[in-house]
């Protein structure tokens, strides 16, 4: 008798054990990421904006109050460019936002120098668990010298 529920027991044990590792890794199974660019070329000689809009895209299932968007890029800057006023913020090479637009812009002082391929990655984090849920990136080009284009 002994022997039976020292069996059912490590069955159970067992059992819940499974159910929470599949519910663990449900919930840290990659989230779908990607980035929405709002144009496909820039140059700092265009007045009507200050870089290319960058947008993260994630189901719609996801609370964004509930994670954060970690950017890099390895070349250029981040840029903020928000309502109601409208000023201009340099957030540097890396930046964490909310699912709101950031810009990215390379300085016009660099228009006539050759500039690397450039590399932007995004990570999406869970603000509570601190853990990443998914990474996504895109690249920029260079046409005549100075026009960045979007490379998906």
């Amino acid at each position: 008798m002994r022997g039976k529920c020292i069996a059912i027991i490590c069955l159970l044990t067992i059992a819940f054990l499974a159910c929470g590792c599949a519910g663990y890794k449900a919930i840290t199974s990659s989230v779908p990421l990607g980035i929405i660019a709002d144009r496909p070329n820039y140059t700092p000689l265009m007045s009507s904006t200050v870089g290319i809009g960058l947008t993260p895209e994630y189901p719609s299932s996801i609370n964004n109050s509930t994670v954060s968007f970690l950017w890099h890029t390895d070349y250029g800057y981040f840029l903020s460019w928000e309502s109601p006023d409208f000023k201009v913020k340099n957030n540097g090479q890396d930046a964490v936002t909310t699912d709101r637009k950031i810009y990215w812009s390379y300085s016009p002082e660099d228009m006539d120098k050759d500039k690397p391929p450039v590399h932007i990655t995004l990570a999406m984090i869970d603000k509570e668990a601190g853990r990443t849920l998914n990474t996504t990136s895109i690249g920029i080009a260079w046409e005549n010298g100075h026009i960045a284009r979007v490379i998906k």
